[in-house]
């Protein structure tokens, strides 16, 4: 594992040593010129690399290789301050940050939940699945012929960006009965997919 140290003090090179001990990659960064030349050469900072600079800095952890890892770690720290902001003000937060589903299609889309289109609603489901179509002519086709006609299409959002293959976000209303069938369907289609439909962001 990579460890970054931020500061050369006692801890920090002490830190330095355990990890360094235990088999890691271990990167000190200490703003402090004095305290880097001082310790560098020494014998117990066999193993360790010194960096000159400020740890908060961003082209710093550029430069030592971890920055992205570090503006990740700050988005999750303000997104958790903000989410506490906002609970105190007695509204409800889902962090959505890592969800795949609204990175990709939600955050485009408006409107809700589809009514039934047929039949009783106790007697039908939605499920939402998020694919991934083969860019050649005749998939989405494919796709329509091997669903049974009793089945709905309640939602179908498609985006590309350049690949050879579409994401595509589809709801189906299928009735309860049918879900053998609907596993069938899924298996004989052969385009990867991913069930939603319990996904916060569609709930």
């Amino acid at each position: 594992m990579k460890v970054i140290i931020a500061g050369g003090g006692s801890v920090g090179r002490f830190t330095a040593r355990e990890m360094v001990a235990a088999g890691h990659t271990v990167t000190i960064i200490d703003n402090d010129r004095a305290t880097l030349r001082e310790y560098q050469s020494r014998e117990e900072s066999a193993g360790i690399e010194w960096h000159f600079g400020d740890a908060c800095d961003y082209s710093v952890l550029d430069t030592v290789g971890v920055r992205e890892k570090a503006k990740k770690q700050l988005r999750i720290q303000e997104s958790l301050k903000l989410a506490e902001s906002l609970r105190k003000q007695g509204l409800a937060t889902l962090d959505l940050t890592d969800n795949e589903m609204a990175k990709l299609h939600v955050r485009h889309m408006v409107g809700g939940h589809a009514p039934t289109a047929k039949g009783d609603a106790a007697a039908m489901v939605e499920l939402l699945y998020r694919f991934e179509f083969p860019e050649r002519p005749g998939a989405l086709m494919h796709f329509l012929s091997a669903m049974r006609t009793d089945w709905n299409i309640s939602l179908f959002h498609y985006r590309n960006h350049g690949a050879d293959s579409g994401r595509v976000l589809v709801g189906m209303q299928v009735p309860k009965k049918e879900m053998p069938a609907f596993r069938k369907f899924l298996a004989a289609l052969g385009y990867p997919h991913v069930d939603e439909s319990a996904n916060p962001a569609y709930r």
